[in-house]
Parts: C-alpha cells; structure tokens; sequence
C-alpha cells in the first residue's frame, strides 16, 4: 500500500464515521451545522484524492487481483 492509498484509507474512514453520526443526527431531527459542516469538508477531501490516485492493477485489463 502507497502513503497515497493509505491516506485515502484513513480518509474513507472518516468520512464513514461522519457520514453514520450524520445519518443517526438526520433519523433524530437533529442535524447541527457543524456536523454538516465537517463532513461535507471530509467529504470533499475524499473526491480530491480519488482523482489524484491513478487506478491500481485490479482497474486495468489482465488485472491479477
């Protein structure tokens, strides 16, 4: 695994984590700004390293994985 694709990893995590809190707080009614807030960042983050990590092997044609 490259620092790359580790750090969307860890990324994707988050973003995970807030999106589940985010759901929960909207099942309650009960959206706070913030919270909004952070994870549309987290979110954000996340489309901006899927666009700069090339695929890896399991993307191309005669793939192994």
């Amino acid at each position: 695994m490259s620092s790359k694709t580790a750090t969307l990893a860890v990324f994707l995590r988050r973003a995970q984590w807030l999106i589940d809190d985010l759901a929960f707080s909207a099942g309650a009614d009960q959206l706070d700004t913030a919270d909004v807030d952070a994870t549309a960042t987290a979110l954000e983050e996340v489309v901006h390293l899927l666009r700069e990590i090339p695929p890896t092997t399991i993307d191309q044609p005669g793939g192994t994985n």
